[in-house]
């Protein structure tokens, strides 16, 4: 098997008539940029909003013990807010900077905005010495320092995934943070994964979810999801995509958005290796409750498929890759409505993994989908072997620009640092 080539990352901005309105590239072969991303809304230096578009790069060489940055951007015209290395962190080094973004967002009765970004520093599963982490980034008109950091156990991946919540444990204004570390044990089970969310500003846990078998992977794929429970405070989706073999194909849970309790759990269907590998919560048919969408890349030939649950075990409806190698569904976002129907739009990504076409292997592909109508909107599609477009994809996200509604597509380039196996 030949070596997959590296490349810069990259990132994209798309119109919703499918065309790229801005392309940014990394500065380094290996860098990952475009493996975190999100728009933000924060506070210039006269106390006005101001949008970034933030991308991380993960695997940026530092030439010291930390790697990683995250850059800021103008998301209209691409100019450069902000450039802020790991090595300007003051509570020592970390790796991989950048992995996972996420904004905290503080609220008044009049004003939203972010007044903190947090952000995934994995390390790697084979690091001792250097922990992964969550970092918590006090932003003063893009200026920055590093509030507080979270550490979790060395090899865990603490801070792969990272999202901001719509909930305020202590009233203070500023929501909290869901942590996911995939490959955390618990006591001699390996590779559990568990889920934490934390007060921000104290970097308190607030509470913690774990899977229950070695290599479940808990947290491997995190996305904010409805009040199933009824309680006030949104829950969350948790993927634990198990060891890609047929009798581990992975699950996916609801989890308490207020104590971490299990409400429901999702089994793998017949077939489905990797289930959980991604996951997301749509409001498919505009009843204000979302649905369940759950990324199962891996089958019997690595087509992929993606399930679509609502409150029966049974999905509604399923979609499938259209070749082999695809891994259709390896990725999954949403955006605002595209096309007037008012639902919001699906993002799938896949990742057309094939070395036995090396000019073609891993170039990416997204296909956005119209959960309203039943169609294929558009697809963007990488170049190049190795581009891995949609290797990183927007949750809830996107810009109103005049008319238009734009959304950003992640293109990493490097290789995936960590895909769940055996344990």
């Amino acid at each position: 098997t030949s070596r997959a080539k590296t490349r810069k990352g990259q990132l994209r901005v798309i119109s919703m008539t499918g065309a790229t309105t801005l392309e940014l590239k990394g500065n380094q072969k290996g860098d990952g940029f475009g493996s975190g991303l999100m728009f933000s809304e924060t506070l210039d230096g006269a106390g006005d909003l101001r949008f970034s578009l933030v991308a991380g790069a993960p695997g940026r060489d530092l030439g010291d013990e930390a790697t990683g940055e995250i850059v800021a951007f103008d998301p209209l015209d691409g100019d450069l807010q902000l450039r802020y290395p790991a090595t300007a962190l003051s509570l020592g080094p970390v790796r991989r900077f950048g992995h996972a973004l996420a904004e905290v967002d503080f609220r008044t009765n009049d004003r939203r905005y972010a007044d903190l970004w947090a952000v995934g520093a994995v390390a790697a599963a084979e690091d001792e010495l250097v922990r992964p982490a969550v970092v918590m980034l006090d932003l003063v008109a893009l200026g920055f320092s590093e509030r507080l950091r979270v550490e979790g156990e060395v090899g865990s991946l603490m801070g792969w995934a990272v999202v901001g919540l719509n909930r305020d444990a202590d009233g203070d204004g500023e929501m909290d943070v869901a942590v996911s570390a995939p490959r955390q044990s618990r006591g001699r089970k390996r590779q559990v994964g568990a889920l934490h969310v934390l007060n921000p500003r104290t970097g308190e846990t607030i509470f913690s979810a774990r899977g229950k078998k070695s290599g479940d992977h808990f947290g491997y794929s995190l996305a904010r999801f409805s009040d199933v429970d009824g309680d006030g405070i949104g829950d969350l989706l948790v993927g634990a995509p198990g060891t890609g073999k047929e009798k581990r194909p992975g699950r996916v849970f609801v989890v308490s958005g207020a104590e971490g309790r299990v409400l429901r759990t999702l089994p793998a269907e017949d077939g489905a290796l990797h289930f959980g590998f991604a996951v997301v919560g749509i409001d498919i048919d505009g009843d204000g409750r979302k649905e369940i969408i759950v990324g199962a890349p891996a089958d019997g030939n690595d087509r992929g498929s993606v399930f679509v649950y609502s409150d029966s075990v049974a999905p509604l409806f399923r979609l499938d890759g259209e070749s082999s190698h695809q891994q259709f569904g390896a990725t999954l976002g949403s955006v605002a409505d595209l096309d007037g129907d008012g639902i919001e739009e699906l993002l799938i990504g896949s990742l057309l993994r094939d070395p036995n076409r090396k000019r073609r292997n891993l170039w990416g592909r997204v296909e956005v989908y119209s959960p309203g109508t039943g169609a294929t909107l558009f697809k963007i599609s990488g170049k190049k072997a190795s581009q891995r477009t949609g290797g990183r994809l927007p949750v809830e996200d996107g810009i109103a620009v005049n008319d238009d509604v734009r959304f950003v597509v992640g293109e990493p380039g490097e290789e995936i640092p960590y895909i769940p196996g055996p344990s």
